[in-house]
């Protein structure tokens, strides 16, 4: 059956919405969204009026409530970020770029983004008595911030709840892929492939490896007369298929011989710049090395001394005894990097699993440095634990005193039982005048069952 009505919402007395609404179901749910203009209470009324016969009339309004509260102030110390964004748009916001003149005791949260210490270290302790008194920090981490803004052993990393020191692990494996896309790549190899469509096939075997867990890191580059990122992506399986379709569509990038191999390792060398871990840089070629035989020399040689793991592979025709090219195994040599000439085959590069990373345990000097104390004892959330404290036993000692009480009104209520029952096999025989003294005696004396009294004046006859 459909109802129709008119709903009619009101805030504070002005209308915010209305509307003649036919509802077949048996309830119906309107989002009417409403933001307060002003801070303070609020009195939402909603009222249904009905066209037809309303037997109830009394459930035809609503009342709610609201109040509106200030927006917390909220002090940022930072750049010009998201955050800041989205700071902006919830709470009170308050920008400075540093501490200089600021009062932290007037907002309810400070929020540091990206800061090194020597701009915090002068206002720790200002930071630290704001914290003490109840005050909300949060630190966001950046490039000039924790282990990159020297907070090691500094003021202000007293006062988080943190600790820098040194891991034991160095991060996983970091792999850069140098694929030779000269011109002389686009020769054939054998049958109907050509030496790009191998040193490709390689690559994308590297790629695959199921040593090179989600810990690592993959990189490619191409180079021919120049070099081109291709990209250096955490070896998840989705960059992983991202990387191969990329290789795939890697050709030669001109049609001109030179094979600038410097250009390719240079670029390495800047792609595992700021990499943690082991480096690893593979070079798949020709070995067509023509000229800048010593640029390249000297780009391998940084490489090397800069603790990355360099191999060079030659893919050419034939045995090794036949090879045109022997310029790119003396360049191995000199820098002291890993040559193989693996011709036609497949390679040979074996990926030893890396160690887990090791549990850090903590010190036991540390375990004290940042323990609990009572900063303020009349605190209402320390009142409203103890209260709820006392509460509990308090219940569970009147649980106790019921239980006790319930058992004293039972014998109670069993004594009087069995009294009644006693009195009812009693046949009183008294005579009208000594009605009064009988009743004081009985009240004040228990007779004995099946035992007879003999009095002048009554006589008591106990039914045993």
């Amino acid at each position: 059956e459909n109802i129709t009505y008119t709903l009619i919402v009101k805030a504070d007395g002005n209308t915010l919405y209305t509307e003649v609404i036919t509802q077949s179901e048996h309830e119906k749910i309107i989002p009417l969204p409403y933001t307060p203009q002003n801070e303070g209470a609020h009195r939402l009324t909603a009222t249904i009026a009905t066209e037809g016969e309303d037997r109830f009339k009394l459930n035809n309004v609503f009342y709610k409530s609201v109040f509106a509260a200030p927006k917390p102030r909220v002090l940022y110390i930072g750049c010009d970020s998201l955050l800041k964004i989205v700071l902006a748009e919830l709470y009170d916001l308050h920008e400075t770029r540093t501490l200089d003149g600021a009062k932290p005791e007037d907002y309810k949260v400070v929020i540091i983004e990206d800061k090194g210490a020597k701009l915090l270290n002068p206002h720790a302790q200002k930071l630290k008595g704001y914290t003490a008194n109840g005050g909300a920090l949060l630190v966001v981490g950046g490039d000039n911030s924790f282990d990159r803004g020297e907070y090691n052993n500094s003021d202000i990393e007293k006062i988080l709840p943190v600790l820098s020191k040194p891991s034991k692990y160095k991060g996983g494996r970091n792999v850069v892929i140098v694929i030779d896309a000269s011109g002389s790549t686009d020769a054939i190899l054998y049958k109907d492939i050509k030496f790009i469509g191998q040193i490709d096939a390689l690559a994308q075997s590297i790629v695959n490896n199921r040593n090179i867990g989600a810990d690592a890191k993959i990189g490619v580059i191409a180079f021919g007369s120049s070099a081109e990122e291709v990209g250096f992506l955490s070896a998840t399986s989705e960059n992983k298929m991202i990387l191969n379709k990329k290789i795939s569509n890697i050709y030669p990038i001109s049609d001109t011989r030179p094979t600038n191999m410097d250009q390719g390792l240079k670029a390495a060398q800047e792609m595992l710049k700021e990499a943690s871990g082991v480096k690893i840089v593979i070079v798949l070629s020709d070995g067509n090395i023509r000229e800048n035989k010593n640029e390249i020399e000297t780009a391998a040689k940084e490489l090397v001394d800069d603790g990355t793991i360099l191999y060079f592979r030659q893919i050419e025709r034939g045995p090794k005894s036949t090879r045109a090219f022997t310029k790119m195994e003396d360049i191995a040599k000199t820098a002291g990097a890993d040559y193989e000439y693996i011709g036609t085959k497949g390679l040979n590069i074996q990926f030893e699993p890396l160690p887990e990373a090791p549990e850090e345990k903590e010190e036991e000097g540390t375990l004290h440095q940042f323990g609990l104390i009572i900063t303020d004892s009349e605190h209402f959330i320390r009142h409203y634990s103890k209260n709820r404290r006392q509460k509990a036993c308090c219940n569970n000692n009147r649980k106790a005193s019921n239980y006790r009480m319930e058992l004293r009104t039972w014998a109670h209520s069993s004594y009087q039982y069995r009294q009644r029952q006693w009195m009812g096999r009693c046949t009183l025989h008294r005579t009208k005048l000594k009605t009064n003294i009988l009743d004081r005696e009985l009240a004040n004396r228990r007779p004995t069952p099946g035992r007879r009294h003999d009095h002048s004046t009554r006589h008591l006859a106990w039914n045993t």
